[in-house]
């Protein structure tokens, strides 16, 4: 079962990935609820639903409209496994979470009932309704689109929302685990996987919305039989969707169908997550390292010196549970999606997604080529004073640390004096991401850690 609705005809090649399923037509069976206005004000739970598509075998007829997240991934299963797969599809795009929830399930979880982001970040003229007419009334889409589904036995669930919920990234903590509690308890399947995406990039929106929401989401990994689909890396930024939804559908299913191999299939070889941090490390500059490439400074005398002028350099070694590479496969999505590569791509660009972070609030942050606290100029939006305001700095990717075992990241810094103890990867409604698992590539999740030795 899944409820995500971008669908295979809207994917990345969906025409002809659509006249394709035919292929399944023996081993796949599909069937998609369809979304009647009706269904947005539904206050007790139904047994009876009107489907999209009825139960129907994949063609280039009934494919297009079926969620592509619900298809690839199925197609992903019969692939490796050759066993029958159904489909179940219950899908509204752009609803928030708790119109998917009981209302048992919401009272564990006080707050504002409706969880919309701020009216200026998704285009909301009115606190009730979000714009194009989604529906938001709490807990009627449980009942128009799921209740009726309750006979069914889901071998796993697919999920994949969370961007009508940004802004209120704490209450979503609550919510999401709450939400698939109930939903394995309104099936009584206590130990069903579930799978979830966390939501893509959106440059359309980056205002700081999205990548608090995505740590969010992690809440649910400490559920048992819970897998996350990081798609923070593929968006398209000239897609349709932009990119919010990104096209390359295929690839959040590989990823997703990993997460079913050790789920579902109880394949101990195959890990439920990519890389996950284990820490991070912070040693303060030597001359004996030789010449770094810090920034402006490339032949060390700037780190040399570094305390008697109010900065400090160092490195800062992060290590994951696994062996991992470091790319940029957001350039490779790009590039499938205009069928031919791009010029430049696949560079890490200046910090590969890893920034320091000092944690206070407020807005007294300067402007680069502010003069810093001891005659130098700031490169990059650094606070003059970090006690007293936010101080973000870049960490530069110098590689994998040789003898490692191919599980630390060496990082190279350099930052104005400040209490800047907090390392972030990923940190952004669109960010840059360079950490991918060598064995089967799927990236890093975002993250923020505490740096260890300061």
């Amino acid at each position: 079962m899944v409820a995500v609705e971008l669908p295979v005809a809207s994917s990345l090649n969906g025409t002809a990935e659509a006249a394709a399923s035919v292929k399944y037509a023996a081993s796949m069976r599909i069937f998609q609820v369809a979304l009647l206005p009706e269904y947005a004000n539904v206050t007790v739970p139904q047994t009876n639903l009107t489907p999209s598509i009825p139960w129907s075998v994949p063609s280039s007829a009934t494919t297009p409209s079926l969620s592509a997240f619900c298809y690839y991934h199925a197609r992903q299963v019969i692939e490796a496994h050759g066993v029958p797969v159904g489909v179940v599809a219950s899908s509204w795009g752009g609803t928030a979470i708790q119109p998917w929830m009981t209302p048992e399930a919401l009272t564990k979880c006080p707050g504002d009932p409706l969880g919309a982001p701020p009216a200026s970040a998704l285009g909301v003229t009115d606190p009730g309704l979000r714009a194009g007419g989604v529906p938001t009334l709490q807990s009627t889409l449980w009942n128009a689109m799921l209740a009726p589904l309750l006979p069914l036995k889901p071998t796993a669930f697919l999920w994949y929302q969370g961007e009508s919920n940004a802004g209120r990234p704490v209450q979503y903590a609550c919510l999401f685990p709450a939400m698939i509690q109930q939903w394995r308890d309104s099936w009584n399947t206590p130990a069903v996987p579930f799978i979830f995406a966390q939501i893509a990039p959106w440059p359309d929106h980056n205002i700081g919305i999205i990548a608090s929401l995505r740590y969010a989401q992690r809440a649910a990994l400490a559920l048992p039989a819970v897998g996350m689909v990081v798609t923070a890396d593929i968006g398209d930024p000239s897609g349709g969707n932009h990119p919010i939804h990104p096209p390359w559908k295929q690839e959040v299913a590989r990823r997703s169908a990993l997460i079913g191999e050790a789920l579902v299939f109880k394949n101990a070889s195959v890990s439920p997550t990519g890389p996950m941090v284990v820490r991070a490390k912070w040693d303060a500059f030597d001359p004996s390292w030789g010449t770094f490439h810090f920034g402006s400074n490339p032949h060390g005398s700037f780190c040399a010196t570094a305390h008697t002028k109010g900065w400090h350099c160092g490195g800062i070694q992060v290590t994951f549970d696994r062996a991992v590479t470091l790319s940029n496969i957001q350039c490779t999505a790009q590039a499938f999606s205009q069928g031919a590569s791009r010029g430049g791509c696949g560079a890490l660009g200046s910090s590969g997604g890893f920034e320091l972070w000092n944690n206070v609030s407020g807005n007294a942050t300067a402007h680069p080529g502010t003069v810093g606290p001891t005659g130098e100029t700031l490169v990059s939006p650094l606070c003059t004073d970090c006690s007293g305001c936010p101080c973000t700095a870049p960490a530069e990717v110098w590689g994998i640390l040789p003898g490692s075992g191919e599980r630390t990241v060496q990082l190279n810094v350099t930052w104005v004096l400040g209490s800047l103890k907090t390392l972030k990867y990923g940190w952004a409604d669109y960010p840059s991401m360079s950490v991918f698992s060598k064995a089967d590539g799927r990236p890093a999740a975002p993250f923020n850690v505490t740096l260890e030795g300061l």
